[in-house]
């Protein structure tokens, strides 16, 4: 049990990470003033308005997946569920799209943050789960000492792998976090209601975060192999707490494997032999960061770390080791030759938390002193989260494009989402682009660098239209071929070029300096 100071110690890390990864959300909405409206993302603005995009469809009644940022979406798959779902409640509960998406996010954040306090609580002795907590809660790496040298490290924008950035950046960050962290917890399986919960949780998990399913059974099945190899090393017979444990991980990884592989299946399926879907998994890269990235990106819990590795296997310690084995195997996994390795990093600073922890517990049972260490290493791991902050501060203060909308162009937005066929092709620019699907549902030409069918060709078609490097004939064969529906103009629009209307455009709006035209198709 712990006591009253303890519990008020951690509750009061849940209250400041979650006042600090709100206050900029509402800070923003306040600092739009009149002219602006805030587009919803601090973080990752780029992907948020995609999440937007699909719950989009979700709200017009959709449950079948489509590439809303490309002139062939497709048919339909079963993919980004948890944001087609979002957007069902959205409509049902009458919510905004915003709003349903920031309250999921806070909620996902409260849950994360519970399940990771009863994680260490079951792993670590009470000193060190306090300690682990409050590390993983409100840490990250030392990207900062990089910035006097123009760098960009992992801890600055890899959200996934830390609570604080998952909590600040989206919603399915925080709930995919919280369900890797409930299937990792200690509990015996002997009944089949038992192994029931365990597939159920691992089919949301593959639904929210699929890597997570992988990370879960690696863990599982990875602690089997590390106490076997302990257990040889010793050469004694094991004992039959030991058997049982390991006997109860397998039954665990199967239960978990019953329950999400087969997503996992269908979405390895799906994006090789959809004819659209294919051709964007070909741009959907997601590499790990060079070795020395990740290094500065977390430490030093990366390098504390290290001691309780090395106590754990010179002590031959017989408990499943799933922090180290989580740890371990998630940077290997990262580094192995797979387009999408960094989907392993998920949640990689709370076994790194734990472990850290775990060496600052033993360091305190010898020396009081220690605690000097543990000061130290909490100044070190809070700057960057910092300096994240204060840079959405920044962007909100200037008004940053990429966070904002003018109000001419949410006006524009709203005539689109009213006035138009719900399957309507706009072109825009790419930086408004982005916002289109987000706003009203509609398909663009360009507006994100993976959800765009060949994104690089199709960023230059729109750029070469709005530059004036086009002769008339050659806009209107463009506006041909791509099946374009409306065509906008709009400050951002004109920061390309001239603006050249040709014969055959209808203005259908034009209001506050943005303008939108239909084209007859010839």
């Amino acid at each position: 049990m712990h006591t009253i100071r303890e519990r008020i110690s951690r509750w009061l890390i849940i209250f400041l990470v979650l006042f600090f990864t709100n206050l900029p959300y509402l800070y923003a909405i306040i600092n739009a003033g009149d002219e602006f409206a805030f587009g919803g993302f601090l973080l990752n603005p780029l992907d948020g308005n995609t999440y937007l995009a699909k719950m989009y469809q979700g709200w017009r009644g959709d449950w079948l997946f489509t590439l809303p940022y490309s002139p062939d979406p497709g048919g339909g798959a079963f993919l980004n569920m948890f944001y087609i779902f979002l957007g069902h409640v959205s409509r049902i509960t009458g919510f905004s799209l915003m709003a349903t998406f920031h309250a999921t996010r806070v909620l996902g954040s409260v849950a994360a943050l519970l399940l990771l306090m009863r994680f260490y609580d079951r792993y670590l002795p009470k000193q060190a789960s306090i300690i682990a907590f409050a590390l993983a809660a409100i840490g990250s790496g030392l990207g900062w000492l990089t910035i006097p040298f123009d760098g960009f490290t992992s801890d600055f924008w890899v959200a996934e792998a830390y609570p604080f950035l998952a909590n600040y950046a989206n919603a399915h960050f925080p709930w995919g976090m919280c369900l890797i962290l409930w299937l990792l917890l200690p509990r015996k399986i002997d009944r089949t209601q038992e192994g029931f919960s365990l597939a159920i949780m691992s089919f949301l998990l593959a639904l929210i975060a699929p890597f997570g399913v992988a990370i879960v059974i690696m863990v599982w099945l990875g602690s089997v192999l590390s106490a076997w190899i302990l257990n040889s090393k010793t050469k004694q017979e094991p004992n039959e707490t030991i058997l049982i444990d390991q006997q109860n991980a397998i039954r665990k990884a199967i239960w978990i494997g019953i329950g999400g592989v087969p997503i996992l299946i269908y979405d390895f399926w799906v994006v090789r032999a959809h004819p659209v879907l294919v051709q964007w998994n070909t741009q959907n890269i997601t590499p790990s960061p060079p070795f020395w990235d990740l290094l500065i990106s977390f430490s030093p819990l990366i390098l504390i770390s290290g001691h309780a590795v090395w106590r754990f296997f010179r002590k031959r310690d017989q408990r499943i080791p799933v922090m180290y084995v989580w740890a371990v195997g998630a940077i290997v996994l990262m580094y192995i030759p797979f387009g999408l390795q960094r989907r392993f990093i998920h949640g990689l600073y709370i076994p790194l938390a734990g472990l850290a922890a775990w060496s600052f517990h033993d360091w305190l049972k010898r020396s009081r002193k220690s605690i000097l260490i543990v000061v130290i290493t909490f100044l070190l791991i809070l700057p960057t989260n910092v300096v994240v902050l204060l840079s959405a501060k920044y962007g909100v203060d200037s008004h940053d494009s990429k966070l904002f909308l003018a109000q001419n162009e949410i006006q524009a937005l709203r005539w689109i989402e009213v006035n138009t066929q719900s399957d309507a092709l706009i072109l825009a620019s790419p930086d408004f682009g982005l916002f289109i699907p987000a706003q009203t549902g509609r398909r663009v030409i360009f507006g994100h660098p993976f959800e765009s069918i060949n994104a690089e060709q199709a960023k230059m078609i729109v750029s070469s239209f709005y530059s004036s490097g086009l002769e008339e004939d050659e806009m209107i064969r463009l506006l041909n071929e791509q099946q374009v529906d409306y065509v906008i103009w709009g400050p951002r629009e004109r920061s390309l070029g001239n603006v050249t209307v040709i014969s055959g455009l209808v203005e259908m709006y034009d209001e506050a300096g943005v303008a939108i035209y239909a084209w007859g198709r010839e």
